[in-house]
């Protein structure tokens, strides 16, 4: 696996200072936001109706369709890791493959995240945990949505939390249809004497590598 890089600090870095992107005024990763204040309330009164209300206001208008996500083109959805690690855009045709996406493509954090991912990236505090539960709860075909950057291109919550070893919140994402195989392909996951390799095609999701490395497991 490679190291952390400078294109890691780069991104939390943008994490922590895009305060006018829309996805951080509803939670961030230090636990606060609109969304995530409202969660605390939640705790504090056992009452989750304005929680929950908010959340359908705000998080709709984020999403494809209401919610119902839709299939996207393969090189959409990859432009912006493309972008990133070539500063070119990418205009290459493929055969018509398509990936399901929820979250739009230009409504998410700095990295390429979703609101879900900004719960887990906050450690999963009481509040942050009952705010990731309720964005499943109205809006359960986000779970599967996943990082768009090049560094960390694929992940989903639900390596995020196997990766913090949280028995109880990788259960939950089990049972409200987590997808086991989804795979990520970012640059922070490529064995280091492959990064340099690394292109990508129209024709598959997944960046394409050189075969030659001496990783050994």
């Amino acid at each position: 696996m490679g190291n952390a890089s400078s294109t890691v600090t780069a991104g939390i870095k943008n994490q922590v200072d895009s305060r006018n992107n829309v996805i951080y005024k509803l939670g961030d990763v230090t636990g606060n936001g609109e969304l995530a204040l409202l969660a605390k309330e939640a705790l504090r009164t056992n009452n989750l109706a304005p929680l929950d209300q908010r959340i359908v206001e705000r998080i709709r208008p984020l999403l494809y369709n209401d919610g119902e996500g839709k299939m996207i083109p393969i090189e959409k959805v990859i432009a912006q890791r493309h972008k990133e690690r070539t500063g070119n855009l990418f205009v290459m045709q493929g055969s018509g493959l398509k990936k399901f996406v929820c979250w739009h493509l230009n409504r998410r954090g700095a990295v390429g995240e979703t609101l879900l991912h900004v719960c887990f990236l906050s450690g999963l505090p009481d509040h942050m945990k009952l705010l990731a539960h309720r964005l499943v709860h109205h809006f359960p075909k986000i779970i599967n949505d996943f990082y768009l950057c090049d560094e960390y291109y694929g992940e989903t919550a639900l390596h995020m939390g196997i990766v913090s070893e949280d028995a109880e919140i990788v259960r939950f994402l089990l049972k409200n249809g987590a997808d086991v195989s989804q795979r990520t392909c970012g640059n922070f996951f490529t064995c280091d004497d492959q990064k340099g390799s690394r292109t990508d095609s129209p024709d598959q999701e997944a960046v394409l590598l050189s075969r030659h490395t001496n990783y050994t497991g």
